[in-house]
Order: C-alpha cells, then sequence, then structure tokens
C-alpha cells in the first residue's frame, strides 16, 4: 500500500479536487490518501470532510488544533 500525507492549510478550493486526481490517476495502484488540516481558517475542514466521505475507503482526515506547520502537519500524518 501506498500512503501521501496532504497537508491542508487554506486549501478550500483545490483539496478535493486533487484528492480525486490523485485517487484517478493512479487507480491501478492501492492507495491511502491522509489529509491533515493544520487549523485553516478557511473552509477547508468542510472540505476535507466532503472528501472523506465522498472517497471514504481510500481517505482519512486528521484536524490539528493548532496551526503547527507543514513540516509537522506531515509528520503527524
Amino acid at each position: 500500500m501506498i500512503s501521501i500525507i496532504i497537508p491542508v492549510y487554506n486549501a478550500e478550493h483545490s483539496i478535493y479536487k486533487l484528492t480525486e486526481k490523485i485517487l484517478t490517476t493512479f487507480r491501478e495502484h492501492q492507495l491511502e490518501v491522509i489529509l491533515v488540516n493544520d487549523d485553516s481558517p478557511d473552509r477547508s475542514h468542510e472540505e476535507c470532510l466532503k472528501t472523506c466521505e465522498k472517497f471514504h475507503t481510500q481517505v482519512s482526515y486528521l484536524k490539528l488544533s493548532k496551526n503547527v506547520g507543514e513540516h509537522n502537519a506531515v509528520m503527524a500524518g
């Protein structure tokens, strides 16, 4: 299995499309996508929830309670 960890910050307009594109492009591989919301102030949380609901067998979601930066968000994933 291949795990792809995506740090999310102010990505409300792109996170669903990005995840969908990754899963479609690499559909022949066994993938898991882990979205890590780094306490984004926009609607990224709602978009991540929507993405998880749509792709529930392949996408996991972690929401951090405070902003820790991209590197730490990836490490949390």
